[in-house]
């Protein structure tokens, strides 16, 4: 780990491009050399990140997906200034837009691919807790799981309860529900269902669990278009 003083932070900063957030505190930056720095601010005095880092969290988890064939960052540094204090994760910019850039830009035929794409993660035990359309990236034909400090991992696949949770938290994310109904969640679950291909019985308590997960406006939308 490398520890930077503040001054030392700040010259960083100066010398790079502010993604998210504002050159006083910065959420993540793009540097010089076409690396991505993501920032992880402590929030409390005590807390679980005293003990285990967003940063080492989000490295570990880099190292799980990518043990299995999934793409993700690969952290090259970490970095710590204890004066502010905040973490920092380095690692080489993945190309490619994310997925709800693509539906505002391209339309929501984007989503067509996720389905299969989170019935395979789930198959290969992985929880994404922080789930929405702004942290999946495609590039032609690879799609990249990003800002990943927040995702368990199981060597098993998921049972069918947290499935079915994993999803509600992807169509429950504010920013993209008007994506999904336009798409249709009805379809995007058939969609995740085929690709599962689960018995009879798991795919009723999916499907319970899922309507018991949703917002109101999202569990409308999917059983207005399944009649």
């Amino acid at each position: 780990m490398l520890k930077l003083d503040h001054q030392q932070l700040l010259n960083y900063i100066e010398t790079s491009r502010v993604l998210h957030g504002t050159t006083e505190r910065p959420g993540l930056m793009l540097t010089p050399t076409n690396e991505i720095v993501k920032f992880f601010y402590r929030r409390k005095k005590i807390s679980t990140a005293t003990f285990l880092p967003q940063a080492k969290r989000f490295t570990a988890n880099s190292r799980k997906l990518l043990a299995r064939d999934i793409p993700a960052p690969v952290v090259k540094d970490i970095m710590y200034c204890e004066e502010v204090p905040v973490h920092m994760v380095v690692y080489d910019r993945i190309e490619g837009k994310d997925v709800r850039e693509l539906c505002q830009s391209d339309g929501v035929a984007n989503l067509a691919r996720l389905p299969v794409h989170f019935a395979h993660l789930h198959k290969t035990g992985i929880f994404f807790r922080a789930v929405h359309l702004g942290n999946i990236l495609v590039n032609a034909d690879k799609i990249s799981l990003v800002d990943i400090s927040d995702l368990s991992t199981q060597g098993s696949s998921l049972g069918v309860f947290q499935r079915a949770r994993n999803l509600a938290h992807l169509f429950n994310a504010e920013p993209d529900k008007a994506y999904f109904i336009t798409y249709g969640p009805h379809k995007f679950v058939q969609e995740y269902l085929a690709a599962c291909q689960f018995p009879t019985i798991c795919t009723w308590l999916f499907l319970k669990r899922l309507h018991f997960a949703l917002d109101d406006d999202m569990l409308r939308a999917l059983l207005n278009q399944q009649e």
